[in-house]
């Protein structure tokens, strides 16, 4: 029988398939690295935030007042600065911004007791604090 044309086209859609794998595994590879670069820099910015939150429970030992203060910590991967905002209800508010040397800023929200002199509240995130 005449099966001169059969084999040209089953190559055809074999490495057509063999394309479409190989794009989609690219393309998943390039995801999960941009996803692990943002993790790495989410878990910086984290750790400034806690580097912070302890270096101001020792300011608070140490000298026992943040009142009308603004603070200023560096770190091995970037600078946290804390602001003084209001006082209400026996409770000074503080924002805390956390910025890594490469640009990533994460903001946080304290919020605290000025007879105990010790943090009440925490609060992370773009609305916190308002």
């Amino acid at each position: 029988m005449n099966e001169r044309g059969f084999i040209y086209p089953i190559v055809l859609m074999v490495c057509l398939v063999v394309i479409i794998f190989v794009g989609f595994q690219v393309h998943q590879y390039v995801m999960d690295k941009q996803l692990l670069k943002e993790q790495v820099h989410h878990l910086k910015v984290d750790s400034l935030l806690h580097l912070a939150y302890a270096d101001v429970q020792a300011t608070l030992t140490e000298e026992g007042s943040l009142l009308n203060e603004k603070l200023s910590f560096s770190y091995e991967v970037g600078e946290v600065t804390l602001t003084f905002r209001k006082e209400m209800d026996g409770l000074q508010q503080f924002m805390i911004v956390a910025q890594l040397y490469s640009g990533e800023t994460r903001r946080a929200w304290m919020y605290i007791n000025v007879e105990q002199q010790q943090i009440e509240i925490y609060e992370e995130g773009t609305m916190g604090g308002a």
